[in-house]
């Protein structure tokens, strides 16, 4: 008799399971934001960004990306001029097989620091503007800049053509 209650019992958790699975998963998405990684939920993510030094001097940034090795961020340093732009290009890892794109976690400039995930950005974008201000980094949004090593993206349309 006990064995038929057994059997009964555990057809009850395993028909419980999935919702059970659902539900765990459900928290983690509700939880993201907190962690900082909204990658799972959205993928809100900035491959290459554009800088413009709004400040009255030069300023010295320093750009961290994502490493597909691991938790360690790689970081690039560079100098804008004042009311100058700088391309911060997109960084690919060449896993072998396959490449991933870092993506870009903070940027710092002095003491201002912004970190991902960056306001407005909903999508994973490319040429993301970032504004250094007296008292802040904004994100601003997609950058209408624009450089002539921008050639590459020509290349792909010629070989279109029959």
């Amino acid at each position: 008799m006990l064995m038929i209650y057994f059997a009964i019992f555990t057809l009850f958790l395993t028909s419980r399971l999935p919702a059970a699975i659902a539900l765990a998963t459900g928290n983690l998405v509700v939880g993201a934001p907190s962690t900082g990684n909204l990658t799972v939920v959205a993928p809100a993510i900035v491959y290459s960004a554009v800088i413009y030094n709004a400040q009255r001097s030069r300023i010295h940034c320093t750009v961290f990306r994502s490493q597909p090795s691991g938790p360690t961020l790689s970081s690039t340093p560079i100098t804008v001029g004042r009311n100058k732009y700088h391309l911060v290009k997109g960084v690919t890892y060449n896993m072998g097989t396959w490449t991933v794109a870092a993506i870009i976690e903070k940027i710092q400039c002095g003491n201002l620091v912004v970190n991902a995930p960056f306001a407005n950005v909903t999508s994973p974008v490319q040429n993301w503007e970032f504004r250094v201000e007296r008292n802040q980094i904004v994100s601003v949004g997609p950058s209408s800049y624009h450089t002539q090593h921008h050639t590459h993206h020509h290349t792909h349309h010629r070989t279109h053509h029959h």
